[in-house]
């Protein structure tokens, strides 16, 4: 797989041409809900914008998901050129926003493209970008005698826990590089003799 990068904060940018302004908006999302609710809150938050054009890249199921709309503008002159930045900055996991507010004059379908794409291409700075690489969630469950162990594989393989829960036994949600998934849970069956039990 391509190298492929995403973002851990919002970033911002802008694009002015013939009194019409562009400001752009990339967030890190997860879910297409996220991409969803931050559209709503464009267009109520920018309510003299013309157009709120967009565009996601999620990565579901083992396969990027791309989307973009023009919002009202011309076919392919917004939504997509959006789009195109994003991929030609290899971000994943990202949705970006440009808000339009109209300045009185018309800029056709190529002065739209390069507004859009350029607003967007403003936004990204390469030093705040981070590498991305797919991740799968594990559950496992253990005894309280196991935690030493199970925390030391966990942070030798670098895997983040998204959620713990303390009862009878130890239950632990687990996000782990899809590359890594498999040398993890044989290591976590070869530290603990078996003892760990795998739910997911």
């Amino acid at each position: 797989m391509i190298k492929q990068k995403s973002l851990n904060q919002v970033l911002q940018g802008n694009f002015f041409d013939r009194g019409s302004k562009f400001y752009g908006f990339i967030h890190p999302i997860s879910s297409l809900e996220n991409y969803k609710s931050l559209i709503k809150k464009y267009k109520e938050n920018n309510p003299e914008a013309c157009h709120v054009c967009s565009a996601y890249r999620i990565y579901l199921n083992g396969w990027v998901d791309e989307y973009a709309t023009d919002d009202g503008e011309p076919n392919g002159s917004a939504g997509l050129p959006i789009l195109n930045t994003l991929k030609k900055h290899k971000l994943v996991n990202v949705s970006a926003y440009v808000v339009r507010i109209y300045g009185g004059v018309n800029l056709g379908i190529p002065g739209l493209i390069n507004a859009y794409g350029t607003c967007i291409d403003n936004a990204i700075d390469d030093d705040l970008l981070i590498d991305w690489y797919p991740m799968e969630k594990v559950i496992i469950e253990y005894s309280y005698d196991l935690e030493k162990i199970i925390n030391h594989v966990i942070k030798l393989m670098d895997a983040k826990i998204i959620k713990q829960i303390f009862e009878k036994t130890i239950s632990l949600e687990i996000a782990i590089r899809e590359s890594k998934k498999n040398i993890f849970l044989d290591l976590l069956n070869e530290k603990t003799s078996g003892k760990v039990v795998i739910l997911k």
